[in-house]
Formats: C-alpha cells, structure tokens, sequence
C-alpha cells in the first residue's frame, strides 16, 4: 500500500470514527482465541467526546458468572461473537456506569475478520441502546392486546397467556382457573344506563387487579364474564382464595325506584388436579360455573367429574349428565325450568326477569343469541322485545320483521308451532346471507301462544352449523315457550287493562260525574271520580 493510499485510509477510519462517536453506539471487539473483548465508547463531555474503554478477560466465563447479559441471551451472543448465527440480534445487556444492575434492550451488530488461512479469528461491531424504544413497542404491543375498557387482556390474549403460565409451571405445580360471571349486571345496565354499567366493569377490572397475586393472569373474556389463573394456589386454600374475590363482585347500587344488587357465580378448575392445559381447565371451569348458574346463582362451585357434559358458555342441553341432580332428584333442565319460575314469581319487574331468563336458557343450551319476537297490537309485524347476546353473538341492525317476511317464516313452522333450523345453508341464497351476516348458522324457534291468541316468538339462535336439535332440546323451549306465553299474555292483559282503566277514568273525569266503585264483600272503596274526590277529600281507595 502506497504512502498516499495508507493516507487515505486514515482519514477515512478517522472520519468512521467521528461519525460513531455521535451516534452514542458502543464499539466492540472480540478476540476469539484469546476470550477476549474489549469495548470503547465514547462520550460527550464539556463539549468534546470522551472515550472509555473496557477489556475483559475470558468473556465467556463472565457471561456465565455475572450479569452483562440477561441470562436468557447468553447462547445466541456467545453463538454471534464467534460469527455462528446471524449478523445483527437484539438482547439485554447491564451498563458499567450502572449500579442498578437493570438491563437494557440492545440491538447488536457484528462482522468478522478472518485471517490469512480464511480462518474466523475475530468478530467486530457495534451495540445501540433501543432500550426506550423497545419499550414503547412492548407497551403499544401490550395495549393492543388488552379489552379497551377494562384495560384487563381480552379474550384471545387471556387465553394465549394462560397457556403461557401453564408450560411455564413444572407437572406438579398448582393452581387455579377461575371463570366469572357478574349476578345482576343487565339488570343495573338496562336500568342505570350503559355509560354506568362500563364504570361498573372498569371498577371491578380495577380491584381484580390491586387484589391479584404475584403471577396472576386477569382477562376479560365477554361482556360480563372474566378469567383468572393463579398460580401457587394449593387446594386447601381454594376457599380463601375464592371468597376474596367473590367480595370484589358483591355490591349494591341505588336506582331512582330500587336497589340493584350484583354478585358473581364462579367456576373453579385446579391444576393439576383437573387438568394441566388452558383447554382442559377451561372446560372443567365452564361446567362449575354451569352448576353454580344453575343452584342459583351468587355462589362457587369445584369441578367435579360428575359435573361431565355441562357447559356455561359452550355446552349443550343433550349433553348433560342428570347424575349431579342425583342428591335433589331433579334433572338438569327441570332444574333451569324451576329457576325461571322463581325468577318470575319473585320479580316485579317483567322486563328485567325476562333478560334474566333469555341469559339463562341461552347458556344452558349452548346458543349466542335469544331472543322474543312480539306481535304489535294492531297490525303483523313483529317486534324483537326481549333479547340476550352473549360475547361473541352480532346484534341485528334491524330489530323488526316485517308482514311480509313474517308470513314467509310461518311457512317453516309445524303444526306444534315448532321450527328447528339445522342450517341456514338450506336458505336461498338472499334469505342464508341475512341470517349470517347475523351470526347465525343455526336455530330452533317456537311460537308463543296463549288461550288461542298469537303473542310472538322466541328464537334460539347459534353460529354452530349443521346443529341436530334432539328431542329434549325441542321439548326444554316448547316447555320454555309455554311459560313465557302465560306470563306475557298476563302482562298484556295487564297493561291492556291498565290502558282502558286510564281511559275510563278520563272519560269520568272530563263530564265531571260524581262515581264511585265498592267491593261489595269488603266495602273497600275500590274506584273515586276526580270530581267526587274533590267534593270529599277523605273519599280514598282502599278505605271503607
């Protein structure tokens, strides 16, 4: 090499190496068959750059012994300084001017220099702290992954992460899987108003996760429905475990005209006495919620072997083993039958146990939709009243079926006013793109009728297709659909009747009569015209 091309060179390395002092990288040499690296970076200091230089001897020993490198990284850097894999990786490495010990995102950039025999003697290249913004990619990457409201993992997350504590846990390691169901949110949801019921959700996300333990996997899997994986959890402490978080469900809100009360039912699946896969936990979970829905609610259940075959959010009817009714002799669905009379027996407002009921029958039968379809007083169209989705069902855009397509579905029917849908495939191709952009591939439907008068209907509606519905099924809703009809042609009565009795009394009171109505065995007063009541304001009803 000539004078002036060794001149050359010179000022070209040192322009490389001005234009490195800038940057804030770390340049690093490795000498492979000594061990040993050396680092130089270089610093701004009053105005001019400053270099610092670091040699360690036996590197490879060190990565072992200390902490330069996390130690899940020490292989593949080992593998890059002596040019094995590829030329740029990212891992996280301490700082010498640290005390903290805390690592640092870092991308690496590496070559090598061979020497005469071709031979890989030594491995150059740079290190860039990207810890800030690997950091921030985490964080938008995580954000990503998280329900927007409640800022706990959605479902897909909840489930991927679980999965990821699971393997990470030995085969003996116990835990617990908790599947959530909040008591009574529709009902402070429809009454209270929506933007009330988020801040409900958001609340409880918040004290789930201020009470979880080191290690715990919080998850929002549905509207009112959440999971959470403890790990460490032994059985005899189970109980404890459960009753703190059943405190966080339990509280009362205070409506204009009542008080609504939310819980949760919970279902509880140990590992790994149950199972050591999310899929296998996760089912045994969904069965014991099943069996605390169904005893009614604001309780826990253990899974238990028996409990074979019943589903909460998935299950089926048919599949259902009568044996966990051994001990109270009541079947499965006779069990639900009961509960939808207590339901209605006990409550005094119609529309809130409705909702209840279409959640109740919808899970248990393993659908994403019910809904009641009422026929309006005057004219034939009919008019979605009453509806349950679950977390995964598309709510219609249109909650109204007009004359002309109600005549055209009443052809489906049979003669017990029964319609079970297999698959909307058998649909023209106009009527099967409705019903999927809907969700629906599958459906079993049974019309409402009461002393001969057509009330309406009610849908049970799915995304499962080619679903066979059994004979059970079908009797479970016309059994169902009988129930429903009596209460709702009662309440039709009632407010028909409560509408006439608000014109009569309008009539009266307009032509000033003076009237009044007696129960003739009890003498009650049972009815007072305006004009009479302000002749005698002591005239009441309900007075002798």
């Amino acid at each position: 090499m000539s004078n002036e091309q060794l001149s050359v060179l010179e000022k070209k390395i040192e322009r490389y190496g001005t234009i490195l002092e800038t940057t804030g990288d770390i340049i690093f040499d490795y000498h492979i068959d000594e061990d040993r690296m050396l680092f130089d970076e270089a610093r701004l200091e009053k105005g001019q750059y400053v270099h610092y230089t670091l040699a360690v001897d036996r590197y490879t020993e060190a990565l072992h012994l200390g902490n330069l490198v996390h130690p899940d990284d020490i292989e593949e850097t080992i593998r890059l300084i002596n040019g094995l894999t590829v030329q740029a990786i990212v891992i996280r490495v301490t700082r010498p001017d640290e005390t903290d010990g805390r690592y640092h995102w870092t991308l690496v950039r590496a070559a090598t220099v061979q020497n005469s025999e071709g031979r890989v003697t030594e491995t150059v290249g740079i290190m860039r702290d990207i810890d800030d913004q690997k950091r921030r990619e985490d964080r938008l990457v995580e954000e990503s992954r998280c329900d927007q409201l409640t800022g706990l993992y959605d479902q897909k997350w909840t489930r991927i992460k679980i999965g990821e504590a699971l393997e990470a846990n030995n085969e003996m390691d116990k835990g617990i899987l908790m599947l959530i169901d909040i008591d009574g949110f529709r009902a402070v949801n429809e009454n209270l108003g929506h933007i009330f019921g988020d801040a409900v959700l958001v609340e409880t996300a918040e004290k789930l996760t201020a009470h979880a333990a080191p290690g715990d996997v919080i998850g929002r899997i549905g509207g009112d429905e959440f999971l959470v994986y403890s790990p460490g959890v032994a059985e005899n402490q189970i109980a404890g475990r459960v009753a703190r978080i059943r405190r966080i469900f339990d509280h009362t809100f205070e409506g204009k005209s009542q008080a609504y009360r939310i819980s949760c039912s919970l279902g509880v699946a140990a590992c790994p006495k149950d199972g050591t896969t999310f899929e296998t936990l996760f089912h045994c979970a969904d069965q014991a919620l099943s069996m605390a829905k169904m005893e009614g609610r604001d309780r826990w259940c253990r899974y238990d072997e028996k409990m074979s075959g019943m589903s909460y959010l998935n299950g089926h009817a048919t599949n259902i083993d009568t044996a966990i009714f051994q001990k109270s002799g009541i079947s499965a669905e006779n069990r639900v039958l009961i509960n939808i009379f207590e339901i209605l027996a006990d409550s005094k407002d119609f529309t809130s146990s409705m909702l209840l009921i279409l959640g109740m029958i919808g899970r248990f039968i393993g659908v994403e939709r019910v809904c009641i379809f009422e026929q309006e007083q005057e004219g034939k169209e009919l008019v979605n009243q009453y509806s349950w989705y679950s977390g995964t069902a598309v709510r219609p855009k249109t909650e109204r079926v007009g004359e002309e397509a109600h005549a055209y579905y009443k052809t489906f029917f049979d003669e017990n006013g029964l319609y079970a849908l297999g698959s909307v495939d058998n649909f023209p191709a106009r009527e099967r793109a409705f019903f999927r952009e809907r969700g629906i591939c599958s459906g079993l439907y049974k019309t409402l009728v009461e002393n001969g008068r057509f009330l309406g209907c009610i849908g049970l509606s799915g995304s499962r297709n080619n679903r066979v519905w059994s004979e059970s099924e079908k009797e479970f809703v016309s059994l169902v659909a009988k129930i429903i009809s009596v209460n709702l042609y009662k309440a039709k009565l009632q407010t028909e009747n409560a509408y006439e009795s608000q014109v009569a009394r309008a009539i009266v009171d307009s032509q000033s009569i003076k009237s009044h109505v007696i129960d003739p065995k009890t003498h009650e007063l049972l009815f007072v015209s305006a004009s009479l009541k302000a002749e005698r304001p002591n005239a009441r009803v309900g007075s002798l």
